[in-house]
């Protein structure tokens, strides 16, 4: 359905729902901590704070019509990398930069 949750495991009870994707879900990452939650489709990303119950912030990583196809989070979440047929994007989550 285009959107990323987040469960209370014991419970089972929805801690947060990440929606307005334009594909399906590829990656998805809980920084370290456990207070921030990362989603992205291959072409945005979504950051969201548990603690402000909000999305903190949008980024576009992607344009292209084959972007999307691969998604992966360093185990920090500190790095994001989308791939497409070619090319291999890395980004640096908390500047919101494409570093190369």
């Amino acid at each position: 359905d285009k959107k990323a949750y987040c469960w209370e495991i014991s419970s089972g009870k929805v801690l947060a729902t990440l929606d307005g994707f334009e594909g399906r879900i590829k990656a998805v990452c809980i920084e370290p901590m456990g207070d921030e939650l990362m989603a992205s489709d291959g072409q945005s990303l979504l950051v969201y704070s548990l603690a402000a119950n909000r999305i903190k912030s949008r980024i576009q990583v992607d344009r292209s019509a084959y972007s999307g196809q691969a998604a992966a989070f360093s185990k920090d979440g500190k790095l994001f990398a989308t791939g497409d047929a070619y090319n291999i994007r890395l980004w640096d989550v908390p500047a919101q930069m494409e570093l190369g």
